[in-house]
Order: structure tokens, then C-alpha cells, then sequence
């Protein structure tokens, strides 16, 4: 773990919902697909908010990092008044990454519902980037939270699934093919994540599925993020041994 001092370089919003913050950092980062950075939003003199909030990699190149986030509270509503050159300290990296290291050449099925997007655009270029054919499949409640640009940026086959127009992601999973995936990677909502994981369980060898929890340090001290384990007694903490983790080791 390290603290890391950057700076804003653009700090736009992608949508109704979505704004995508780009931090330039001094020195090239190594920093794997589904591991997060610890945000400090607010000057080291304030209080408030006092704890940093977690925020998945989006993409890192070369010494610019991406984040996604969406204003839900006073962390992220200072961050949406950042502006380019204004100092943002960061530790990081934190977490398991995607094993994709593991992955089979076949073709990869990609799940993101949300913020869930920030979770898996690394993933899919890490992928690309290997070879994998890749389905990525993406819910929103509202068609103006969709982020056009950023699902441009994936160069992937997408599926946009609109809830208020078309119902939830799995609705639209259960039309597909399933069994030609070798992988699946879902990230997003617990409910979507768990509806997901029971469609494809037994027709898709490998699922990994990357939390969204509330972490107050990062890094496995503070015991706020226990996950069920599936077998067995006892949690795991998401922000130590996630958050990314194989779906037959936890109980959703």
C-alpha cells in the first residue's frame, strides 16, 4: 500500500448519472484488473467527509487512471467540483484482481450493472488484449444513465439493457446462449450479481464476481465489509480477500 499524490487532468460527466475523474500520477502504476483506490475527498485539513471511499480502476494508461463515480453523497459531490490541476491523494492499489491470467481462450461473458461499469472496463481490455472474445452485457435503470462514450471506448459486442424499458439484465441473459462462454465476469449490485450468478451457475465453468461494498480502510483492519463465506464459518473481508471473488467461495 502506498499513498499516491495526483493530480486532475479532466473531471467530465458521461451522463445523467456518471462522471468519469482522470488522475495523472508521477510514476507508472502496476495496478490489475478489479483492484481499487482509497479516494481522500477532502483537503487534508477538513473532516468531512473523514474517512476515503473506495473507487474501482477504471483504466489506467500509462500515468493516467480513470475512475468512475456517481454523486451520492458529500464524497463524491466534492469530487464533482475537482478541477483540472487540483492535488487528490490516493492509496492504493488495493484487493484481488480478475484472473484473468486463467482465462481460457474461449469466449468471456462480461456483466455490469451501474457503477459496475468501472469495475469491468479494465477487465474487458485486459482481455482484448489476450484474445478473448468478448459479450459484455450492461444494465441501467434509466436510459440517460447509459454513458455512450464509455461503452464506445470498450470495443466490445455490448447490450445495453434499459430496466424501465426492457426488466433487468437477466432477463435478457436468459435469451443467450450460455453454454459457448468458457467465463463469466460480473460486476454491479448484490441483488443483480446473485441473479446472475444462479442463471449460469453449471452452464459456465468459471464465474468471478467483483463486490460493490462500503470499505472504511481498504486494506482489512476495520472488519466493515464481511462477506459470508459459502462453506464453512466465518467472513471474508471484501477489501482483503476480494473484492473479487470466485462465486462458489461466498454466500450472496
Amino acid at each position: 500500500m502506498d499513498e499516491i499524490a495526483s493530480r486532475v487532468l479532466q473531471n467530465k460527466k458521461v451522463s445523467d448519472s456518471y462522471h468519469v475523474l482522470t488522475l495523472g500520477v508521477r510514476e507508472r502504476l502496476t495496478i490489475f484488473p478489479g483492484q481499487f483506490v482509497q479516494i481522500l475527498c477532502r483537503t487534508p485539513g477538513e473532516t468531512t467527509p473523514f474517512l476515503r471511499r473506495p473507487f474501482s480502476v477504471m483504466d489506467i494508461r500509462g500515468r493516467a487512471m480513470d475512475i468512475l463515480y456517481k454523486v451520492i453523497g458529500p464524497g463524491t459531490a466534492r469530487m464533482s467540483e475537482w478541477r483540472p490541476g487540483d492535488s487528490v491523494s490516493i492509496l492504493g492499489p488495493f484487493g484481488n484482481a480478475f484472473s484473468i491470467d486463467d482465462t481460457a481462450v474461449g469466449p468471456a461473458l462480461v456483466v455490469a450493472g451501474g457503477t459496475g461499469l468501472g469495475g469491468v472496463h479494465y477487465l474487458v481490455r485486459a482481455l482484448k488484449s489476450r484474445g478473448v472474445s468478448v459479450t459484455f452485457v450492461y444494465g441501467v435503470r434509466f436510459r440517460r444513465e447509459t454513458a455512450p462514450a464509455v461503452l464506445k471506448s470498450l470495443g466490445v459486442k455490448t447490450e445495453v439493457v434499459v430496466e424501465e424499458r426492457s426488466g433487468v439484465v437477466t432477463n435478457r441473459l436468459k435469451k443467450m446462449a450460455l453454454e459457448r462462454f468458457r467465463n463469466c465476469f460480473v460486476c454491479g449490485p448484490t441483488g443483480m450479481i446473485r441473479a446472475t450468478a444462479d442463471l449460469v451457475r453449471g452452464r459456465i465453468p468459471m464465474i468471478e464476481v467483483s463486490l460493490e461494498e462500503m470499505m472504511g480502510c481498504g486494506f482489512g483492519i476495520c472488519y466493515t465489509c464481511p462477506v459470508k463465506k459459502r462453506t464453512g464459518q466465518g467472513y471474508y473481508r471484501a477489501c482483503d480477500e476480494g473484492p473479487v471473488f470466485r462465486e462458489e467461495m461466498i454466500s450472496l
